[in-house]
């Protein structure tokens, strides 16, 4: 998710890219991992530790120059920073572009509408049965992806 996410900034002109990974003790773990995806999309990631919160989004917000693509963890977070970025006076995406992950429905209903990463999950069950016979079998796993992924380009990038 995080590759797919930073690769579309930096195809878009954006640098610093910044990921944001939420600092919430249940979150943090897959925010990390997504962070980790990012990171391997070949483009210099900077990670932010942000808690889901008005007043530290608007601090985050404030210490941007203007440029930069923002990964966001999650569609949350990317809308909570939306906010705090129209709060601020920012434009998204002309001084600023956001992306989030996991298209909820509310994505296309923010202004600007949220560019997300959807992982399709109606393959992973046969993806999961693969995965568990080669293992039980003894047979190289290599990467496997339990789910594929697309790229929802809307307004905010």
């Amino acid at each position: 998710m995080g590759a797919l996410a930073v690769r579309h900034l930096a195809e878009r002109g954006r640098d610093p890219v910044v990921a944001v990974v939420p600092r919430e003790e249940g979150l943090r773990e897959m925010g990390l991992a997504r962070l980790r995806g990012a990171r391997s999309a070949g483009v210099p990631v900077t990670a932010v530790d942000l808690a889901f919160d008005e007043a530290e989004a608007a601090a985050f917000v404030a210490g941007l120059k203007g440029g930069e693509g923002v990964f966001a963890y999650n569609d949350e977070y990317a809308m909570l920073l939306l906010a705090a970025l129209h709060d601020a006076g920012l434009r998204v995406p002309g001084d600023v572009a956001v992306i989030g992950c996991d298209d909820l429905p509310l994505a296309r209903l923010t202004r600007p509408r949220l560019s997300t990463v959807r992982p399709d999950l109606s393959a992973a069950p046969a993806r999961m049965a693969t995965l568990i016979d080669r293992l039980v079998r003894g047979m190289a796993c290599g990467d496997v992806d339990v789910w594929t992924l697309q790229l929802i380009e809307r307004d905010s990038t």
